[in-house]
């Protein structure tokens, strides 16, 4: 017991060394070889100093909270990162929305009791997710309505399927989704009319040509005077 200080701080004089090392090459490549490393320095200097953090913890599962700050750090230094590249503002917003609900999806995920955690990581993957859809350029504002609308719908609906005795929940839900159909129907309307005009003309094209190689004898009359002349046998 009396070790445990010690090999903590051995692990931890690891951990400094490796990142002083990594940044001292860092800044040597950039003395030698006229790199711009100035960004990539920065996040390095983040996701080590989150390093320092996840190694607290995994000496000691008990200090739980040191998995805040590691977390954090990791993110600033890929948000840093993605800051070099040529993404646009819109897909960084998206990725800075699912950072933000990823750790209440975890803590769900650690333990079902907290599912009061379920709540902000739907609010922020379905901004995030809207965020995208918008920026993508393809859907035009009926259909972002109708996707606000099903995502507020869509947890109504599975409070009522985990348990039935939640009817109520119908309500809000049904109400939510039938105004989403609605915004869907008046966005897809102008497609679906010619889609249907040409399945009519493609199914008549079909059949005519289907039918079209059988010959049908003519009518044989069945009363009144034809009916009584001899009737010719057919052509062979």
């Amino acid at each position: 017991m009396e070790k445990q200080p010690e090999n903590r701080g051995h692990s931890l004089n690891w951990l400094w060394g490796g990142a002083l090392i990594m940044l001292g090459l860092l800044f040597l490549a950039n003395q030698l070889f006229n790199f711009d490393l100035t960004a990539l320095v920065v996040a390095l200097g983040f996701a080590g100093a989150g390093v320092i953090f996840l190694a607290v913890y995994l000496v000691n599962q008990q200090q739980w909270w040191a998995l805040i700050p590691f977390y954090i750090m990791e993110v600033i230094a890929g948000l840093i990162l993605l800051s070099t590249t040529s993404l646009e503002g819109e897909i960084v917003a998206m990725l800075i929305m699912f950072a933000i609900g990823l750790p209440f999806l975890y803590v769900y995920l650690r333990n079902r009791a907290h599912w009061w955690a379920l709540i902000p990581a739907y609010i922020m993957f379905a901004i995030g997710m809207f965020v995208f859809l918008a920026s993508a350029g393809r859907m035009d504002d009926n259909l972002l309505v109708t996707y606000i609308m099903f995502a507020i719908a869509l947890p109504f609906i599975v409070v009522f399927l985990r348990n039935r005795a939640n009817w109520w929940a119908l309500i809000p839900g049904g109400i939510m989704a039938m105004i989403g159909l609605a915004f869907m129907m008046g966005s897809v309307v102008t497609y679906v009319i010619p889609a249907v005009l040409i399945a009519a003309g493609l199914f008549l094209l079909a059949r005519q040509f289907v039918g079209g190689g059988k010959t049908t004898a003519p009518d044989t009359p069945r009363t009144g005077p034809e009916a009584d002349k001899p009737q010719q046998p057919p052509m062979v």
